[in-house]
């Protein structure tokens, strides 16, 4: 009796659909969407650090807040001291 291993064809055809998922849609709408949150939306983004005193950390932490004043949405970093 011939055995026969499956498992490659199964995961060619998942790859596929995601594939082929990821083909559809308007990106010009989903980007303008993203941009900009609905009021009823509001979201709060914490960047957590492993290490506050760390230069790049630190440099990160300027970045988030500048990300939070162009765009609007409440986000801060808070880690440890």
């Amino acid at each position: 009796m011939k055995h026969r291993n499956r498992t490659g064809g199964v995961f060619g055809v998942m790859g596929l659909c995601v594939a082929l998922s990821a083909c559809g849609g308007t990106p010009a709408a989903s980007q303008a969407a993203a941009s900009q949150p609905a009021a009823a939306e509001a979201h709060t983004i914490v960047v957590v650090p492993k290490d506050s005193t760390n230069p790049w950390f630190v440099r990160m932490e300027t970045g988030v807040k500048k990300c939070a004043t162009e765009t609007g949405v409440k986000a801060y970093q808070k880690g440890p001291s």
